[in-house]
This record gives structure tokens, C-alpha cells and sequence, in this order.
């Protein structure tokens, strides 16, 4: 089994189709951010067979992306992860954010319990922690998946043309350039890039 990990850009709208290599098999699936698919299983049973795979039962899961508005805590209760809607709006990734909203989590918690104070308005300090550590970088993961698969042709031929562009874009998925950062970025370089991608397609 191959350690490599694909991404399949524009094989359903608005979203992506992806392989993950996992101990013995792999993970194959497809993802729409906004609209749902029209026919996902037949759109699932294409990218299949395009790939060469057996078709097997799928699961599918809506996730709540791009820092949507939600209240993550209650008495004795805290939402961490993909439940407090902490998912990346253009990959759908949780992972990393589950991972650091569960840190807070967990120092909400004991400063409650040195506290002995497991209310409401005690725990109202969990999602401001979550606001201030990531919620800036899911809004605009938000506002960049938008833009992304709306004109996703002419973000691969950016991509693959402009190297400066593509290692900033490749580093989005890890976490050490946030989304903020690239769209502040990208925007004054944009015009240029658009140019010069018009100028190669002509030429």
C-alpha cells in the first residue's frame, strides 16, 4: 500500500475527492463544502471506479464548518472538536482543532474544579479560549474555501506555475501558515498571477 495521500480537486462541486493510506487499507471518499451533492452515492460510485476500487458501503457525516456560531458550553457540559464545530471549512479537517479545543477543555476543567465551580458562566471561558486560539484562522479557512472551489481551474494552474504560492498553500493543511496570513498574502500577488496564467494559456 502506497504511504502517499491524494487529494482529487473538482470531482464534485464545491469539493474534493481524497485517498488515505491506513494500516492494511485505504480511505476513500468524496467532500462538498455548502450545497449538499445532488446524488452523492452515485458521485461516490463514479470516483470510485474512475480510481480502480471496489465499491463498499460508505458513510457519510454533515460537519459543521468554518468556526460556525455555536454555544459550546453549558452546566457541567463542554463541545470540543467536530460536535463544537471546529472544522477546517476547506478540507474538512478536525483533527488538529479537536486536539486544541480538547487542551482548553481540559484547563477549563481543572480551573473549575480548584474553583468547585462546574456552572454555566464558569465554563463560559472554554469557547472564548477556542475564539482566541483558532477561531480567526476557521472563518477565514471559510472565506478562502469559497474562493477556492468556485474557481478551482484557475487555482491549479496558479499553483502549479507559482511556486512561492504553492509552498504557502501546501503548508495550510499543517497548520504553520494559517489561512489569514495566505489570503493577506495572496491578494496583492493575485492580479499578477491571474495575468500571468492568462498570458501561458494563450500563449
Amino acid at each position: 500500500i502506497s504511504n502517499k495521500v491524494e487529494f482529487h480537486f473538482g470531482e464534485v462541486p464545491n469539493g474534493y475527492g481524497w485517498v488515505f493510506p491506513k494500516d492494511g487499507y485505504f480511505s476513500v471518499g468524496i467532500g462538498s463544502i455548502g450545497a449538499p451533492i445532488p446524488k452523492p452515492l452515485n458521485e461516490y460510485r463514479r470516483f470510485l471506479k474512475k480510481l480502480g476500487f471496489d465499491y463498499v458501503k460508505p458513510r457519510g457525516h454533515f460537519l459543521p464548518i468554518g468556526g460556525v456560531q455555536r454555544k459550546t458550553y453549558a452546566n457541567r457540559i463542554l463541545l470540543a472538536g467536530d460536535a463544537a464545530g471546529y472544522v477546517d471549512a476547506f478540507l474538512g479537517e478536525g483533527i488538529a482543532y479537536a486536539i486544541m479545543s480538547g487542551k482548553i477543555a481540559a484547563e477549563t476543567v481543572i480551573d473549575a474544579c480548584r474553583k468547585n465551580d462546574f456552572s454555566e458562566d464558569s465554563l463560559a471561558a472554554y469557547q472564548t479560549g477556542c475564539e482566541n486560539a483558532f477561531g480567526t484562522n476557521l472563518k477565514y479557512s471559510l472565506m478562502f474555501s469559497k474562493m477556492f472551489y468556485q474557481y478551482h481551474n484557475m487555482f491549479f494552474k496558479m499553483l502549479i506555475n507559482n511556486e512561492p504560492m504553492l509552498y504557502r498553500f501546501i503548508l495550510l493543511p499543517t497548520g504553520h501558515f494559517g489561512y489569514q496570513p495566505f489570503i493577506k498574502w495572496l491578494a496583492p500577488r493575485l492580479p499578477y498571477y491571474i495575468a500571468k496564467n492568462y498570458i501561458s494559456v494563450r500563449s
